[in-house]
């Protein structure tokens, strides 16, 4: 009987081997970002409040852009995934170090929530350079945001894996569907424009039904643990468990379909 340590070995070498591939073009990415954060940032603090919107606007958009940045990452993680199955299959030559099949998604999910969290480590800091006083961080928790921010990126990654198994996603073309008619909805109505509240305050019983988004557990949460109680927000550890437990449903789902779709054993 093969020691099972020895699959955690060989996955934390796979798991390296993936970020330092990652690496690549990473400055270019980080350049991307900083452009899209301070064109965001700029605009929510100084141009909508001319148009009559809150000046705290721009502070409550900040926290969502971390979880805007690992949902628009979505397209490289779901695609590259989808590109292997059909073409060369290099997901299936670690299969000959004896390591489970399946964990070799969550070694893909997990390389994409680390490669993620990497990514999104600049958006606060540009935010903050960007708006000044107007983004406070007097009540921000560090011990909640570290737990919402681990969290939300793992939850990234098996998302990925969940949205390449879909039956309909077979091309980029798939990918770009599902984005279009599932997972843009989601982060549009998710928290990423208008906070719950908002929301909670023009529609309440409408607004029940955006409980069960996923976006919106995320961004609720990053809200409540960088700006405390300057904004209305959600309970902070329901939202986490809820993540916690869409991470189990979106790994055992996923996975299952592509050990189905690739033949795994």
């Amino acid at each position: 009987m093969k020691n099972p340590f020895s699959f955690y070995k060989i996955f934390g070498q796979l798991l390296r081997v993936d970020l330092s591939i990652s690496m690549d073009g990473f400055i270019g990415k980080y350049l991307d970002i900083a452009i899209w954060i301070t064109l965001a940032a700029f605009a929510g603090a100084y141009v909508f409040p001319a148009l009559g919107m809150s000046s705290g606007y721009a502070a409550i958009m900040a926290t969502a852009a971390i979880v805007s940045n690992a949902t628009f990452d979505l397209f490289d993680g779901g695609a590259s995934l989808v590109a292997d199955y059909d073409g060369e299959r290099t997901i299936t030559y670690p299969l000959t170090l004896s390591i489970p099949g399946w964990l070799l998604f969550v070694k893909f999910a997990f390389g994409r929530a680390l490669y993620l969290m990497a990514l999104s480590l600049i958006v606060l800091p540009l935010n903050k350079l960007v708006l000044m006083e107007k983004l406070s961080f007097a009540e921000f928790n560090i011990f909640k945001f570290v737990v919402i921010y681990i969290t939300m990126h793992i939850c990234a990654g098996f998302l990925s894996v969940w949205a390449s198994s879909m039956p309909s996603v077979g091309d980029f073309s798939g990918i770009l569907r599902l984005w279009r008619r599932i997972l843009f909805p989601l982060w549009w109505l998710g928290g990423a424009v208008f906070p719950y509240f908002a929301i909670a305050s023009a529609f309440p019983k409408l607004s029940k039904l955006f409980l069960l988004n996923p976006f919106l557990w995320a961004n609720e949460a990053l809200r409540g643990a960088v700006l405390g109680t300057q904004t209305p927000t959600l309970p902070f550890w329901p939202l986490v468990g809820a993540l916690w437990l869409t991470i189990f449903i979106l790994g055992w789902w996923g996975i299952s379909r592509l050990q189905k779709r690739l033949d795994f054993v």
